[in-house]
């Protein structure tokens, strides 16, 4: 069925039948068919891709987004707020890459400074540091988002967030869910990303229910993890906070991006409720497969596709009409 090696052991295809196996989407092939709908639509992913673009959006739209102080592109800075930096600890991203690529989390220190690994600076010298760093890409300038007090003993150093699927159906306003899963950081890392090492579990849509949680590391892919490595806290069978919340959040916003078929939400569960960080046109079939042994072909994810891909069809076809 054309699957590597890697994504024969990742999603366990050596213990199905071939017919089950079949199911399964390889990254690859979803990124050509993403890429070829996106193309028939004339659709551009900009307003997804660059985060910078989608925080605007979204607090335009009056949705709940991670505060944005500040964001350096080719060593300039464009501050959001007049406002000084905030004496709390920070967080640096990209703007415009995925798998939390150029995390560092900068840490009070007290007195106006900030430390990380081995730097100390205060706002000038972090501004000059940051805006130095963007010249090989654009960062993100944020205070550090906190986890829900229920899930502390999940995270030792990072945020946790969930990824939600949304689905749109062609010429609807209806927004359907088709995949939640759940990710926690391992050790010291500063980001919870699945390809960072870290660990995910595939969310019961219905209860917010965690269930087992998985590697993406190839060498730890066939280990069924139901305790956090670190805390020995418990993964299977809890129960996450906010969840109605964040099944609403994640529907409420992927109307703000009515154009998009799909997009892979990513939610924060804070001490104040879902906060959103990040929405991926292209998201994760990995995450979305691998964590609880969900092959997207047995969902309605192919159907609504092909929706898709007919709606663009007809749509190329009276337009020309209409110029003929």
């Amino acid at each position: 069925y054309g699957f590597t090696a890697e994504e024969f052991f990742r999603f366990r295809l050596y213990g199905v039948p071939a017919e089950q196996a079949a199911l399964f989407v390889a990254p690859r092939k979803n990124g050509d068919m993403q890429t070829q709908l996106y193309r028939q639509l004339s659709l551009r992913p900009g307003s997804l891709a660059d985060k910078r673009k989608f925080y605007r959006t979204c607090l335009d739209s009056g949705l709940p987004v991670a505060t944005t102080l500040a964001d350096f592109s080719d060593g300039a800075v464009h501050w959001w707020t007049q406002d000084p930096l905030p004496s709390e600890d920070l967080f640096v991203k990209e703007a415009a890459s995925m798998c939390g690529a150029g995390a560092a989390l900068w840490t009070y220190e007290g007195s106006g400074t900030w430390a990380n690994d081995d730097k100390t600076l205060d706002a000038d010298a972090l501004g000059k540091h940051l805006a130095d760093v963007s010249r090989a890409a654009p960062l993100l300038l944020q205070p550090r988002l906190r986890n829900h007090p229920a899930l502390a003993d999940l995270a030792p150093v990072a945020l946790c967030t969930v990824r939600v699927v949304t689905l749109r159906a062609p010429d609807s306003e209806s927004i359907d869910i088709l995949l939640t899963a759940f990710r926690m950081a391992i050790g010291n890392d500063v980001a919870d990303n699945f390809a960072r090492g870290g660990l995910a579990c595939a969310v019961d849509v219905a209860t917010g229910v965690l269930g087992t949680a998985v590697f993406k590391a190839l060498d730890l892919a066939h280990l069924d993890v139901d305790r956090h490595p670190d805390t020995g806290a418990p993964i299977k069978g809890r129960s996450l906070p906010w969840w109605q919340e964040t099944l609403e959040l994640t529907r409420r916003a992927h109307g703000a991006f009515p154009n998009f078929p799909s997009i892979g939400w990513d939610v924060a569960l804070t001490p104040d409720g879902p906060v959103l960080l990040e929405a991926n046109y292209n998201w994760d079939v990995v995450l979305g497969q691998q964590a609880g042994w969900r092959p997207l072909g047995a969902t309605c994810w192919p159907e609504h596709f092909l929706s898709w891909l007919r709606s663009a069809d007809s749509r190329r076809a009276r337009a020309e009409t209409s110029s003929a």
